[in-house]
């Protein structure tokens, strides 16, 4: 796709599923991360085009997410993002 897009200081990528493997206490977490002064996108990549979720992960400082196959879109992160 070619997108060059630029990092987002303190950008938390937070991967939301709907069903198995999925975090708890995502809101809970959503509101610490962005007390502590954080920029937090939830997503649900299975509602997004894989252009989208490019786009949504090249931007982000950090990804967090459960294990699995979420976690392919880190290939996508930044070298210097986490």
């Amino acid at each position: 796709y070619n997108i060059d897009l630029p990092l987002v200081k303190n950008r938390i990528l937070l991967v939301f599923r709907p069903y198995s493997r999925r975090i708890l206490n995502l809101k809970e977490l959503s509101n610490a991360l962005k007390k502590g002064g954080y920029q937090v996108a939830v997503v649900d990549f299975e509602k997004l085009s894989i252009k989208q979720q490019i786009i949504e992960t090249i931007q982000s400082e950090y990804l967090i997410s459960t294990y699995g196959s979420n976690l392919v879109n880190g290939i996508f992160l930044k070298p210097q993002a986490n």
